[in-house]
């Protein structure tokens, strides 16, 4: 029951829903912030979902890898979405060339990732590195160099890959 203070339209003072949810009836309309301060574009909360995703790995030349886990799990708030990855690899199968993830919950609008992988396990012999396009990411290492390089060779039985990254859509 929501606590009515008048008029729907002229409702001042906090309002406090006593069971329930607030639910947003009509698509586009949400949270609206713009009473505070701010030089952003929009200031309507109109987005959130969470959920669960399966990624899984394959080379880019030939082979495979199979995974014994493969879980996931993300939040997406407006257009930016964050989301965790456990992967576990349990055979591999002549893999060649670089190691690329997808499956993601959406599709990524090709702008960089904010968050980087952690290898749990580290095939790599440099930093790893998470390098996200818009149809899948480049699970790879970054060399003395600074370049960023993706092995498929490196990866074998028991190998464990988790990362948290956070992408736009």
């Amino acid at each position: 029951m929501l606590k009515t203070v008048g008029f729907p339209s002229t409702r001042t003072g906090d309002q406090t829903i006593v069971d329930g949810n607030l639910v947003i009836g009509t698509a586009g309309k949400g949270i609206d912030f713009s009473a505070t301060s701010g030089a952003g574009t929009s200031e309507l909360l109109d987005d959130y979902e969470e959920g669960t995703w399966t990624p899984y790995l394959f080379p880019n030349v030939s082979g495979s890898i199979s995974l014994s886990t493969a879980s996931g799990h993300y939040v997406k708030v407006g257009n930016l979405v964050t989301l965790t990855a456990n992967i576990v690899v349990s055979s591999v199968s002549a893999p060649v060339g670089n190691v690329y993830v997808n499956g993601f919950p959406f599709s990524t609008s090709g702008v960089p990732s904010s968050s980087i992988i952690l290898a749990e396990t580290n095939p790599f012999t440099g930093t790893p590195r998470l390098n996200i396009s818009p149809a899948f990411a480049l699970i790879g290492y970054v060399d003395v160099t600074g370049t960023t390089q993706g092995t498929a060779g490196l990866y074998k039985a028991g190998t464990i890959v988790n990362f948290y990254m956070s992408y736009t859509v």
